[in-house]
């Protein structure tokens, strides 16, 4: 976790904890509240600073010492916080042993040597994000539209006499799952097939067949099912049925092979859909697939997307010097790929509608795109980075969600707030 959302957090725990020493006792509330200021003062530290970490070992080390001292901290305000009242009994204020952790003259020592860290750059303080933009609950499927409507007719075509397998091949960003999920969600579809199923295909073959088989059957499988044993049901389930199943990122062409024998051919228009970035999985099974590669989106369909992204009309209230020169740009950095373009459309959404205010963040060199998925990474990062730093918290917690898995609202909620990811407002309930 990085340093602005750490100190953020530890932050508000302290002030928490500054209410309920106040109500209990007086002893150690000075030495808390000192802890306070100076984390405060350490928010001033330049928000950008873990960007700069691999350029300048001076924000390096300045980093690296300030998280294990407050993640420390942190730890003692949640030992104060379960025990309280025995700590009243032995200290009649915060527990000695724990208090010693807090380390107040540590963390000022660290907040008095952060200017000789500062260079330019805003600061977390100056960061201001209170617009947001919104994940449309349909797909983009600007620039596909034609080929969508291609893909459904074929699919939902009894007569059809080509192959039951469908291949997307596309590198990385250039819309595959995008595509498949509009496909798979499309009326035509839903009302042809009798049975369904969306399958993360990244994994290991058995979890492959376990997440196939429990779509199909609507119900939890025994986990400690064989392959051959899973196989098995899954053809059974399937013989009498017409089925799509679509396999999402499949990388493999050994289990592509495997889960297309499978599926059971029983000529009755059932379908196979899978999507790629490997051309050897596209290929390996080529005399029962076709293969329908994604380009890149034109120069239109870029500009569209971008628009219906960044919540704007072609009206950007700009000269239209300005809007020509950053439309160029746009489009030169996206290079047509889908998943660039809703990135900085969402992340400029968040900005001022500013020429100078645009240009500074194409500039930023994680937009000097290529074709290597490291790039991504880095534009997905720049994104991260943008967020108000009490938020990235709530975002990474998602990492400890497996892949492709739906997590319910209510209990994600419940989550966060359990971890103290959550300010309480006068007012309203945590979860509001």
């Amino acid at each position: 976790m990085d340093m602005e959302a750490v100190v953020s957090i530890v932050i508000r725990k302290l002030t928490d904890l500054l209410i309920q020493e106040s109500i209990i006792f007086n002893k150690a509330i000075n030495e808390v509240e000192q802890v306070r200021i100076s984390l405060r003062q350490m928010q001033n530290f330049p928000m950008d600073a873990e960007d700069k970490k691999e350029d300048d070992e001076s924000v390096n080390k300045c980093v690296d010492d300030i998280l294990p001292v407050v993640c420390k901290v942190e730890d003692a305000i949640e030992f104060e916080s379960i025990c309280p009242a025995e700590n009243v009994c032995k200290d009649n204020g915060i527990h000695k042993e724990e208090s010693n952790q807090v380390e107040p003259l540590r963390i000022r020592q660290l907040t008095s040597h952060r200017s000789s860290y500062q260079d330019e750059g805003l600061t977390m303080n100056q960061l201001n994000n209170n617009s947001s933009y919104s994940v449309d609950e349909e797909p983009d499927i600007i620039g596909f539209r034609k080929y969508i409507k291609k893909l459904v007719a074929m699919l939902t075509d009894l007569d059809y006499q080509g192959h039951r397998g469908i291949s997307v091949l596309g590198k990385h960003g250039p819309g595959k799952t995008t595509f498949a999920t509009a496909i798979y969600r499309s009326r035509e579809v839903r009302g042809h097939f009798d049975c369904r199923a969306w399958v993360l295909a990244s994994g290991n073959l058995t979890d492959v067949l376990l997440s196939t088989l429990e779509q199909i059957v609507n119900a939890t499988v025994d986990k400690k099912s064989t392959k051959e044993e899973l196989v098995e049901k899954i053809r059974t389930n399937l013989q009498e049925k017409r089925y799509l199943v679509v396999l999402d990122d499949l990388q493999e062409p050994s289990v592509w092979k495997e889960l297309l024998d499978t599926f059971p051919d029983t000529k009755n228009g059932s379908r196979v859909m899978l999507t790629t970035s490997n051309d050897r999985v596209a290929f390996s099974a080529d005399t029962r697939v076709d293969l329908h590669p994604l380009n890149q989106l034109n120069r239109k369909d870029t500009w569209e997307l971008f628009l219906k992204k960044v919540c704007l009309t072609d009206n950007l209230q700009l000269s239209d010097e300005e809007i020509s020169k950053l439309k160029k740009k746009i489009i030169s950095r996206c290079k047509g790929l889908p998943l660039a373009i809703v990135v900085l459309g969402g992340l400029l959404s968040t900005k001022e509608v500013s020429y100078e205010v645009w240009l500074k963040v194409l500039e930023h060199p994680s937009w000097q795109l290529d074709s290597k998925q490291v790039q991504f990474s880095n534009i997905l990062a720049l994104s991260y980075n943008d967020l108000a730093f009490h938020l990235r918290p709530c975002f990474l917690y998602f990492r400890l969600f497996p892949k492709d898995y739906d997590i319910p609202l209510r209990r994600l909620l419940r989550l966060w707030l359990a971890e103290g990811f959550v300010k309480q407002t006068p007012g309203m309930t945590p979860e509001e």
